[in-house]
């Protein structure tokens, strides 16, 4: 952790916010979400979707929900404030574990 918080400190550090993450890779917010709960993380933020969720079961998502449970996303890298951040290397490790090629 200290290495990280000199890394921000010193501005070598290359975080990605929730905003930044569903905007490169075109999800909706609730869709990150739950692939951060998968991961065993909690994004921090509670959205209407868990809310209504807790009381009529769970929310459906696109065809997200084809594979629910099959995505997930790693827990945050630190948290700034209430605000979860994750470094690009972390998000770069994800996306080569997650792509498939369109063939």
């Amino acid at each position: 952790m200290n290495d990280l918080v000199n890394r921000i400190a010193e501005g070598k550090a290359n975080l990605l916010g929730i905003d930044d993450i569903c905007q490169r890779i075109g999800v909706s917010r609730t869709t990150f979400d739950r692939w951060v709960r998968n991961g065993g993380g909690k994004t921090g933020t509670t959205t209407l979707a868990d809310m209504v969720s807790g009381l009529v079961g769970p929310i459906t998502d696109s065809a997200a929900n084809l594979t629910e449970g099959a995505t997930s996303f790693p827990p945050p890298d630190i948290y700034i404030g209430k605000s979860p951040k994750w470094e690009m290397a972390t998000f770069k490790r994800w996306l080569l574990a997650n792509v498939n090629e369109g063939k």
